[in-house]
């Protein structure tokens, strides 16, 4: 209001207020939130980590907090209940619409050859889940809610033919927990949160445990195995299931 009466009246000498304050402002900090001189941001001093330091230290706790809510907490189970079955619906389907011009085919081979891979797909959708508890659809439910709930989650390709089956190739879910530094190392250069990194940032590799951290049943020595990101041929063979939120 004073500003506002000053400038009204003496025009010259609220310029001069202005560019007094600001001033002020640029040899004192231009934002009020990084003040320390002020009651409430005295003792508000939070460390500025990198994105790895600031998830990897807490994550353990996160998920855990975060499961116990989705299991006992009505609020919290409901928002993820309804975030998978809005975004992943009835799940993702194969609709082959190939490009017969470029395969040098004509319109009935295209449609032939349409129709034998919808046909695959089918069986593929059957027996892809490697545990052999769920089909291609249930999966996408479970890895999106497994995300959703516990930060991130792994669908590992493995090759596992069993008797009956057309394809080999299966996907493996598994829980973010068992993605770790091997016998507890710390984060490097090259290791970060389980994920092994080539010299660029690049993940290249998977350390998974041979069980969960938290099944204190299981009366055995925990080890750990590296799974490759690509293979040989640059295929992917891990996905890692998260959303990110900083570089």
């Amino acid at each position: 209001a004073l500003d506002r009466l000053i400038e009204r009246f003496a025009p010259a000498h609220a310029a001069r207020r202005f560019q007094a304050r600001a001033m002020f402002a640029l040899t004192s900090g231009g934002y009020a939130g990084a003040r320390t001189d002020r009651r409430g941001l005295r003792d508000f001093r939070p460390r500025a980590g990198s994105a790895d330091a600031d998830i990897n230290w807490d994550l353990d706790t996160w998920r855990a907090r975060s499961a116990d809510l989705a299991r006992n907490n009505p609020i919290g189970g409901g928002a993820i209940h309804t975030a998978v079955n809005h975004t992943v619906g009835t799940g993702l389907a194969v609709n082959p619409r190939i490009d017969r011009e470029i395969l040098g085919l004509d319109e009935d081979e295209a449609k032939e050859l349409e129709r034998e891979i919808g046909t695959y797909w089918r069986v593929f959708v059957d027996e892809c889940d490697f545990y052999r508890r769920a089909d291609f659809y249930g999966l996408q439910r479970l890895g999106f809610r497994s995300a959703l709930e516990r930060g991130d989650c792994l669908a590992i390709l493995p090759w596992r033919k069993r008797p009956g089956n057309v394809f080999g190739t299966k996907i493996q879910l598994v829980e973010g927990d068992r993605l770790s530094n091997p016998t507890g190392r710390p984060d490097s250069l090259t290791l970060s949160g389980g994920v092994e990194l080539d010299e660029e940032g690049v993940a290249i590799g998977y350390h998974i445990s041979s069980f969960h951290p938290g099944d204190t049943s299981l009366m055995r020595r925990r080890e750990w195995q590296e799974y490759a990101a690509y293979d040989s041929n640059g295929v992917r063979r891990v996905l890692h299931l998260y959303r990110q939120l900083r570089i």
